[in-house]
């Protein structure tokens, strides 16, 4: 014998998989706090991946610096914001997070237990060339007691665009070719102390060199705007040295082909913003360097990879709106949409239908059925983890299923009547404690009395 299922039901999209996680969290009391990082900068001044990351590391301290939580997070592919709500002990104040912490020869040295004074002692150092979106990141915040928290992730690098153009003497009826820029001077270890601190004790640095590059050198524009390549990039940890003591202050060679000679320049990387050739975390040096006959001139634009604060829109929980994608497969029968139970095993057949949710972000997320001993749900698939509502993601889908073969059942009033139950979405703001329900069905479909429910009946067929 077969029998249908009738259903309806909705989803909402959250985090893509996270592929590895480690905690370590204090007994005791323990509230809730939805966290939020962003690495965004503006359009013009990002390049080839340097705002995202792949790794984080959440370190949260109490007043005295002591050890209250760590948490490990990795992940493919880079991303440039992330959101987590976190179950943070009650005496929890600051939190220092890490990000790019495996590229950067931190991953052998970062423990769960380390305290606050611990963790910004340590060095970080990078052996190997700088990787535009592996670059390590660093944020510090006081953490609140309840709600909502945003974390800038600041660039503990300096990065350097390098420009040449040449002045119409040079370049007039001449072929002028860049074949190699280096820096000497590329920073290769840094502290792990939040703000603008100073260089470790032991400076490591070394001279980077590009070259092969046959980059054509023009006259310079009358703007130098985002759209105009660099002839080279590099990216070196803080040079900060005490003032008037930037003798090993970082500097750049261009080596040019004008026709067939060889002609080499050089020039430091200072302007009247940093007398002393300073290169600062999370600051973008734009190095506009002109070359003539007898020399070279240069300018400095410096500017900030600035962020921005993310876009949390919690919104009316009553109202939040919704996006019912395709129904796969269609429906059939009488408007009803039908699922055959035949009671074997593993080989019930369902329907699927996709959402997207579009707020409130941040908040939790709880699916529930009223009758779990009739009915279950079968799968959840498009991303879901931890039940956090986030932004940018794609269709999911749910899947329900009758547990059982048909049988009628007695309702309250001692009467037989069909197996049946109720699909409930409740979503939990950030800082709250109370789930309310959503308005998932407000058009009444399937025979719902409830906007804020779908009823699913299992009929004998």
């Amino acid at each position: 014998m077969k029998h249908a299922l009738n259903i309806g039901m909705w989803l909402l999209v959250a985090f893509s998989a996270v592929s590895c996680q480690k905690e370590r969290a204090a007994s005791g009391g323990e509230r809730e706090v939805f966290v939020s990082l962003d690495t965004r900068a503006s359009d013009e001044n990002v390049t080839s991946g340097d705002n995202t990351f792949q790794s984080l590391v959440f370190y949260f301290f109490t007043d005295s610096g002591e050890n209250s939580k760590a948490v490990f997070r990795s992940f493919q592919p880079g991303r440039d914001t992330y959101e987590e709500v976190f179950r943070l002990p009650n005496e929890a104040t600051r939190v220092v997070v890490i990000a790019n912490y495996e590229d950067c020869d931190l991953e052998r040295t970062l423990s769960l237990t380390m305290n606050y004074d611990e963790l910004t002692q340590l060095i970080a150092t990078k052996s190997l060339d700088f990787q535009p979106d592996q670059l390590l990141m660093l944020g510090e915040a006081v953490v609140p007691q309840s709600g909502q928290m945003n974390i800038q992730l600041v660039r503990m690098v300096a990065r350097v665009d390098v420009h040449v153009f040449g002045t119409q003497e040079l370049v007039t009826g001449r072929t002028v070719k860049v074949r190699s820029v280096s820096l000497a001077g590329q920073v290769l270890n840094t502290t792990m102390i939040p703000g603008d601190a100073g260089m470790p004790a032991d400076l490591v640095t070394r001279n980077r060199l590009k070259d092969e590059l046959d980059y054509t050198v023009v006259q310079r524009p009358a703007e130098v705007t985002s759209a105009v390549v660099p002839a080279a990039r590099f990216y070196s940890f803080q040079y900060a040295p005490a003032a008037g003591s930037a003798e090993s202050a970082p500097e750049l060679t261009v080596v040019l082909d004008v026709d067939g000679l060889e002609m080499t320049r050089t020039c430091r990387i200072a302007d009247a913003s940093h007398p002393d050739g300073k290169l600062l975390r999370n600051t973008i040096y734009r190095v506009l360097a002109e070359v003539k006959s007898s020399g070279i001139s240069v300018s400095v634009d410096v500017l900030d990879w600035e962020t921005e604060d993310s876009d949390i829109e919690w919104g009316d929980i009553s109202t939040a709106t919704f996006e019912c994608g395709p129904m796969t497969p269609p429906s059939a029968g009488d408007g009803e949409l039908v699922v055959v139970y035949d009671q074997i095993p593993g080989q019930a057949r369902m329907q699927s239908f996709e959402f997207n949710i579009s707020a409130p972000v941040g908040a939790l997320w709880n699916a529930s059925l009223t009758n779990s001993t009739d009915f279950a749900f079968s799968s959840i698939n498009g991303g879901v983890q931890n039940g956090v509502v986030i932004t940018g993601g794609q269709p999911a889908y749910i899947r329900v299923m009758a547990t059982s073969p048909y049988r009628q059942i007695t309702d309250a009033d001692g009467m037989p009547t069909d197996p049946s139950t109720q699909l409930v979405i409740s979503l939990q703001k950030a800082g709250s404690s109370d789930f309310e329900a959503l308005l998932i069905n407000p058009d009444l479909l399937y025979g719902s009395a409830d906007p804020h429910v779908y009823t699913i009946v299992q009929k004998e067929q």
